[in-house]
């Protein structure tokens, strides 16, 4: 199931640098680029100035080279409770030079809106520790649903990633779509009239 969706290439022709060297002057693990060369720690500041439509690289500055294969089969995993087409499926490249950068050759479905976007650059970040609630490494597929779970973003949002994957995948009004995370976030009662998740018309 998983190979289909990653390959090796032979060479990472990117840069990448020490942390306070990011934009943002933060941590690099968990850090975006949309050419290899600038990368940006700022999730929401990646997804509203420099997403690209065609392809993303993802930096995890994690000891096991294999780690990445946890982020591959974790939205792997999503897209097929989502029951996605192939042809609407994220594809994975790794590179042998360097295998803690993901490339992610986007489709125009995860690109078709703001929501969709917003969540995937919150699915990369899911099985990382520093995103957890619990501090936890993941390492195996079948750590799906505690990944779901404990995740602080997915956790923070439960309800709206629960509606995604049941199909309300687009946005009723993208004007008062304010980010996935201050959108949707349960903690704060959010359930913005404007912004609901619905179904595709």
């Amino acid at each position: 199931m998983y190979k289909a969706l990653w390959k090796i290439d032979s060479k990472f022709r990117g840069v990448v640098a020490s942390a306070d060297w990011y934009n943002g002057g933060g941590e690099s693990n968990g850090s975006y680029s949309q050419n290899g060369y600038d990368w940006v720690s700022c999730r929401e500041e990646f997804v509203r100035w420099y997403i690209n439509e065609n392809s993303t690289c993802f930096y995890m500055s994690m000891r096991s080279t294999e780690y990445p294969l946890v982020v591959i089969r974790f939205i792997a995993k999503f897209e097929e409770k989502m029951r996605l087409g192939q042809r609407n499926r994220l594809k994975f490249i790794r590179y042998r030079n360097n295998r803690r950068v993901l490339k992610i050759v986007t489709s125009r479905w995860w690109m078709a809106n703001q929501a969709r976007r917003e969540l995937l650059t919150i699915l990369l970040r899911a099985p990382i520790k520093r995103y957890s609630t619990r501090g936890v490494v993941y390492k195996r597929a079948t750590d799906f649903n505690k990944i779901l779970k404990q995740c602080r973003y997915l956790h923070d949002t439960e309800v709206a990633v629960q509606k995604f994957i049941a199909g309300r995948r687009n946005l009723r009004d993208s004007h008062y779509f304010e980010g996935w995370v201050d959108t949707f976030n349960k903690k704060w009662g959010a359930d913005p009239e404007g912004a609901k998740l619905v179904r595709s018309r």
